[in-house]
């Protein structure tokens, strides 16, 4: 018998979750020159592909670069509540795709993803920020 690869859920996913992550951080610099607010992460699989690229110090740098023109900072920031940046996000980009509703597993949260899709706002978990107080207004 042929033993088969098994690609995990989680790896399924983090392609197109590090492209959310391009246009969160596009997002992020919107948002905080509109509102000198930090755009906070939702706690779900692009967050876990922002972390799996802050392990390449030089990579990270060159993703930011490239996506931003600027180095992004990585600040811990726990809490819960409305997530404020889905406005702008849909002006960029269209409506949040249903990546932004899987946690780092894959797994998707239907319950927040379709009170998303009726209300348009997603209230839910955070633990970062892109924030840069020194980004120019």
């Amino acid at each position: 018998m042929l033993l088969e690869a098994v690609i995990s859920k989680k790896e399924m996913f983090m392609k197109e979750a590090t492209q959310e992550l391009e246009k969160f951080f596009q997002v992020a610099v919107v948002y905080q020159k509109k509102t000198n607010k930090p755009a906070r992460m939702m706690s779900c699989i692009v967050d876990e592909a922002w972390h799996q690229i802050l392990k390449d110090e030089l990579g990270y740098q060159n993703f930011c670069n490239n996506v931003v023109g600027q180095v992004l900072p990585h600040n811990q920031v726990k809490g819960f509540g409305v997530i404020g940046w889905t406005s702008i996000y849909e002006d960029m980009f269209g409506q949040l795709p249903e990546i932004w509703f899987r946690n780092s597993d894959g797994d998707l949260d239907s319950n927040t993803y379709q009170k998303y899709l009726k209300t348009g706002i997603i209230e839910a978990a955070w633990d970062c920020t892109p924030y840069n107080p020194d980004f120019p207004k």
